[in-house]
């Protein structure tokens, strides 16, 4: 079991890491040289405000009655337009696209877009000087790898980002326009005034934790809004003064949006769509109202580099949008050509890597290659002759020429790709289906013939020879390498796999065959989980009632079933559903439950005085959580910020939480009842609106199954390989998974994150410990399906490799799908979502692995008794009836 699992574990990875380097590869190319700098830029320094989570609609509302400097600059002195950014609208993709001209890396995403495995090159690095102020997650991400030491920063510390309402978020960007005051006051020497290529960077964090803590709809967010359109109005005339030369530019933009309800991360368009406002030296003066311009996020980086003067970063994809510059014909010319032969570098360095292939001369190339650099040599000859015009239409050709030429490139073994990967996964779900079966039909060994084993040495030999001579990487190599190995494994228990083949029911195949296809389908239309669960339920109950299961649990079963399918249709990211008194309502359910589960054994003294005393413990957790959640709701609201005392009591009652399980009673219904009313805590503490009142529901039904599941069927182990029955119960463990995906967050949409989740626990900026927190909420219910799962093999003690076979040849089946539903083409959040779905299901058994052991205290460890006898009992292996 243990090399089988360890061999799935390294193949998934493999498919995890595939769909990167098939559909999404890095946009960073090594090794290039920068362009030259321009002569004779518009201006000497470059001033950037960006507003975090500042949305365009925000900005321009109402004929800019909250932003009156900027609106009047928008009108008379400068240019304004959108910028539409690309997913994940977090703030590091947006920054590094501003600054850098590149959208996101997706290896970044294994650092939480926090950090990038890759150096890149910026408008930064590019400048003599930059000075910065704001927040050090910003800051740093542009200090990393500069050679110079020309990148000067001064923020504030993560403790300082207050998330409870206590304290006023505008002080966030006073404190930015405080030290540029300070500095440009006391730290401006002559040579500094004198000096060229010179950048400001003001990063203004206010409104992004205003719009989180608030909501961008709200008095504060408005007043923060205001604070900063007055502070830049302060910060732009003191640029004035002390650089009286007239050769200062200045830009005001912001990294992503935000959506009503006070989140970022997806792709919805007051999520990508952001102001931009440029104005000073070089800019473009508006005498008259004409339609707002309209440019990618990442032509802001060679807007930068064209208005000082510098080259653009060498990774940079944006195109200079010419309507922003009022400059000469020449110097716009020669800009627009520099951005071109920037991107032409790029072109030439993955192309070169192509054509270094010795095969390469018998492959299809790219059609307008020779035509690039035909038109490339023209564009200096036109500015030379003054053809400003037709230079800057060239140019524009060959930079749109150049970005499908470098995906020509880059995806060009794609289908090759995508077929090697596609056999891989085939051939892995045989081998697990031969694992599965394993143990139960005597092992028939192939002798396999000594010309299929050439066959397969020359294929192999012919794959690593065309590897060579290409030059594809090694992690390439492994795609094209695994599905010969994997193949060869098969033969060996092929005659096996023959001899089984016929044993097995095509009907029962074809229905488990729809049934995965249902939770694909599940994915993108969510109902589609409660019709599944209504059916069963249908299906189930007429069996059950047939065999004389008792009427209540019967009852209890179907209503529970009808209400937790409405849960899959709800909103979950679209709307704000802030709404205490269903959150009340929820915690309230848990709190009945456990006084009448109370009630129930001291009417009937049938728990001992320890499990009284355990179950009187339950509720009274729950009659806490409730009393600190309405004073820290109230705190909060009334603008005091979050109390110490409530602080402390709701990190109390999560520990206590923790530990109450283990100090339950022994029987399994009433170990997992402790379980679900445990874990309902974290979910109370970190909820904003319906997830307690489906965390009781969820429970309430996933028990009733598990208790009708061993209520009419004896525990026996199972002796046939292919029991269907293990099959059904794996598909609705799964379908319980994936129903609370959607049930206390959306784990596909996770990335767009809201602070407020765990307000009650932490008030200042804590990445790594909100995000804890807020996945310890999302887990909880899968976690008590996982001991539901475990209480399954304890008592009927099936092989828990063949449960978890049976699963993964699931997740396996619905992987396929996936690999070819991956896009990278449409909107923004159709391919997030796409990655995501992959994603999910390739980890869904490895987490179900690692859950199962993480859950062992849970479902096994009875603590009171280890300390009692000093041992540790596993009393939930007693097979037994529930009633």
């Amino acid at each position: 079991m243990h090399k089988f699992f360890l061999c799935g574990v390294i193949i998934h990875l493999i498919f995890l890491s595939s769909i990167f380097d098939i559909y999404f590869l890095s946009p960073i190319i090594r090794d290039l040289s920068p362009q030259k700098d321009l002569e004779n830029p518009p201006a000497k320094r470059l001033v950037l405000f960006v507003a975090d989570g500042l949305r365009a609609e925000s900005f321009y509302r109402d004929g800019f009655n909250r932003t009156e400097y900027l609106g009047e600059i928008v009108m008379k002195q400068g240019i304004g337009g959108i910028s539409h950014t690309r997913v994940p609208t977090e703030s590091r993709p947006g920054h590094v696209a501003l600054i850098a001209g590149i959208y996101e890396d997706p290896s970044a995403v294994t650092r939480g877009w926090k950090d990038n495995p890759v150096d890149f090159d910026s408008v930064f690095n590019r400048s003599r000087l930059t000075f910065s102020w704001g927040s050090p997650d910003i800051l740093q991400i542009f200090v990393k790898g500069q050679e110079k030491g020309h990148i000067f920063t001064q923020s504030y510390t993560n403790s300082e980002v207050d998330f409870s309402g206590r304290n006023r978020t505008i002080w966030l960007d006073e404190w930015v326009f405080i030290r540029t005051k300070k500095f440009l006051l006391r730290n401006v020497t002559e040579e500094l005034k004198k000096a060229d290529k010179v950048i400001f960077f003001l990063h203004l964090l206010g409104l992004d934790t205003a719009g989180h803590v608030h909501k961008p709809n709200s008095r504060m967010f408005v007043k923060n809004l205001v604070a900063v359109d007055r502070g830049v109005r302060e910060i732009v005339s003191l640029f004035e003064n002390i650089f009286p030369d007239g050769k200062t530019s200045f830009i005001f933009t912001s990294d992503h949006g935000m959506s009503d309800r006070g989140a970022h991360g997806a792709g919805h368009h007051h999520e990508t769509e952001t102001p931009i406002v440029a104005w000073g030296a070089g800019v473009t003066k508006k005498t008259f109202w004409k339609p707002l311009e309209s440019i990618e996020q990442a032509d802001i980086a060679p807007l930068m580099a064209a208005l000082i003067g510098v080259a653009p970063p060498v990774n940079n994809v944006g195109m200079l949008p010419i309507q922003f510059l009022n400059v000469s014909p020449d110097y716009a010319a020669r800009a627009l050509c520099s951005n071109a032969l920037q991107i032409l570098a790029q072109f030439n360095k993955v192309s070169g890597e192509f054509h270094a292939g010795k095969l390469s001369r018998y492959f299809r190339t790219f059609e307008k290659e020779q035509t690039i650099r035909d038109v490339s040599r023209e564009i200096r000859r036109k500015i030379a002759n003054e053809q400003y015009e037709k230079s800057l239409s060239m140019s524009h050709q060959v930079i749109k020429d150049c970005l499908q030429g470098i995906e020509f490139y880059q995806t060009y073994y794609q289908k090759l790709f995508l077929l090697t990967v596609s056999v891989a996964m085939i051939v892995w779900m045989i081998i697990s289906f031969q694992e599965l079966t394993s143990g139960h039909l005597e092992y028939v060994t192939r002798v396999i013939d000594c010309r299929v084993t050439v066959i397969y040495t020359i294929l192999l030999a012919f794959t690593i020879t065309f590897v060579i001579l290409q030059q594809i990487n090694f992690r390439l190599t492994v795609y094209l390498i695994l599905p010969i190995i994997l193949q060869f494994v098969t033969l060996k228990r092929w005659n096996y796999f023959n001899a089984i083949r016929f044993r097995t029911n095509i009907k029962f195949i074809l229905l488990y065959a729809a049934g995965v296809e249902l939770f694909v389908l599940a994915f993108f239309y969510r109902f589609t989980l409660a019709a599944i669960l209504l059916i069963y339920c249908a299906i189930e109950s007429v069996n059950q009632y047939r065999k004389g299961l008792p009427k209540m649990m019967l009852v209890k079963w179907i209503v529970s079933s009808g209400i937790l399918s409405i849960f899959p249709s709800l909103p979950v990211i679209e709307k704000d559903a802030n709404d205490f008194l269903l959150l009340f309502l929820g915690i309230l359910l848990w709190l009945v439950h456990s006084l009448v589960s109370f009630l129930q054994a001291f009417m009937r003294r049938t728990d001992s005085r320890w499990e009284l005393a355990h179950k009187y413990a339950t509720m009274m957790l729950h009659v806490i959580v409730i009393i600190n959640l309405l004073g820290s709701v109230k705190s909060i609201n009334e603008g005091a910020g979050l109390h110490p005392l409530y602080q402390m009591v709701s990190w109390i009652s999560l520990i206590l939480a923790l530990i109450l399980p283990v100090l339950s009673s022994l029987e399994p219904e009433k170990r997992l009842w402790t379980l679900a009313s445990s874990f309902s805590v974290p979910i109370s503490i970190m909820s904003l609106s319906y997830e307690p009142i489906f965390f009781f529901v969820f429970s309430v039904n996933l028990i009733t199954w598990f208790q009708m599941e061993f209520s009419s069927r004896p525990a026996d182990i199972t002796k046939n390989f292919l029991d269907r029955r293990d099959f059904i119960r794996m598909y609705i463990i799964l379908l319980y998974i994936f129903v609370s995906f959607f049930g206390t967050g959306n784990f596909a949409s996770i990335s767009s994150f809201d602070p407020n989740w765990v307000r009650c626990l932490v008030t200042t900026f804590s990445p790594f410990l909100m995000a804890t927190l807020i996945i310890l909420k999302l887990m909880a219910p899968i976690l008590l399906v996982v001991c539901v799962l475990r209480t399954i093999h304890m008592i009927s003690k099936t092989e828990i490799r063949k449960l978890f076979i049976v699963i993964l040849l699931i997740c396996d089946v619905m992987g396929v799908n996936f690999f070819y539903l991956i896009t990278n083409r449409g909107s923004w959040l159709e391919i997030g979502q796409s990655i995501s779905h992959f994603v999910i299901i390739e980890v869904t058994v490895l987490v179900l692995l690692l859950l199962f052991f993480v859950t062992h205290p849970f479902t096994n460890l009875d603590l009171v008794t280890v300390l009692r006898n000093g041992r540790q009992l596993l009393p939930t292996t007693k097979r037994r009836k529930f009633q």
